[in-house]
């Protein structure tokens, strides 16, 4: 079977998209990618503007969220507790019973 043929990448310059791309504005950039795609009619301008796009849509990607089991902070009350002398089992330093 013939393979299609690859088109030549060629360079393409959007001077609102860069400043976009500067500024950490990720998705703004994308979206004004999007745009420079749509004006332009070369296979190699849309193939070097959709990698471009690409990248500023895997720059917009949220880390994932951490789920906090809150570990840390219960070691830090202990010591606390420890150091000040009220750790005392069940809570019964707190408790006038």
């Amino acid at each position: 079977m013939p393979s299609k043929p690859v088109p030549k990448i060629e360079f393409v310059s959007d001077e609102i998209a860069e400043t976009l791309e500067k500024a950490g504005l990720w998705r703004r950039a994308a979206a004004r990618w999007l745009v420079v795609f749509d004006e332009h009619l070369s296979p190699g301008e849309r193939v070097w503007i959709s990698e471009r796009r690409n990248k500023c849509l895997r720059q917009a990607a949220r880390p994932p969220m951490l789920l906090d089991n809150f570990g840390d902070v219960r070691r830090a009350v202990d010591a606390t507790q420890r150091k000040m002398g009220i750790d005392k089992p069940g809570g019964k330093a707190f408790r006038l019973v």
